[in-house]
Parts: C-alpha cells; structure tokens; sequence
C-alpha cells in the first residue's frame, strides 16, 4: 500500500492562474491549427485572411455540398 502526504502551501491562486493562462494558449493554438486545416479543405478559402470571412467561406461550401449530395439522391 502506498500513502501520500498532501500539503496546502496556500498557491491555489497562482496555480489556477497559470492554468488558465495555460489552458487559454492550448486552446487557442488547437482553434488556429483546426482553421488552418479547414482552409486547406476548402478551395480558394487560403487567400481569405479574417476568420469570420474564412468560416463564412467554409459554410457556404459545406451548404454547396450538402445541396450537390441531394440533388443526387
């Protein structure tokens, strides 16, 4: 059997400070490889610079899609 000693030094602050920081960079750095991946699937969507035009681009060729697969069916 193993038994830990747990201490409180008082550092909750700090160390939900820097794990928000942290957690905020992760995120943001996930969302930017994720668009960069979105930008490539999309044609011409590469040249587009701000997100909202870029995610506004993606929509409107998802929806193209989607229109293309019911037309088929």
């Amino acid at each position: 059997m193993i038994k830990f000693k747990a201490l409180d030094l008082g550092c909750h602050q700090i160390a939900r400070r820097v794990w928000k920081d942290y957690y905020a960079k992760v995120r943001r750095e996930k969302i930017s490889e994720r668009m960069k991946y979105l930008q490539d699937l999309v044609p011409g969507c590469n040249k587009i610079t701000n997100k909202a035009g870029m995610l506004n681009e993606i929509i409107n060729y998802v929806q193209s899609l989607q229109r293309q697969v019911e037309v088929k069916k």
